[in-house]
């Protein structure tokens, strides 16, 4: 575990178990955030390569905005 890990740790081992309870919480929220946001990054990025092949290949048309 790398060291600035461990001591947040430790701290976390100092707070109360009710607190303990809302950080992990709290931390389990997040990293449940973060999943959801890459998903959408990865789907953004994919719906923009396909837009700049479309672009690429002509198959835009600006009278259709």
């Amino acid at each position: 575990m790398i060291e600035p890990m461990q001591n947040a740790i430790d701290k976390i081992s100092e707070l109360s178990e009710k607190e303990q309870k809302e950080l992990a919480n709290l931390i389990e929220q997040e990293l449940k955030w973060q999943s959801m946001e890459l998903k959408n990054d990865a789907k953004l990025e994919e719906l923009a390569n396909e837009a700049m092949k479309e672009f690429e290949l002509g198959n835009t048309n600006e009278e259709e905005w």
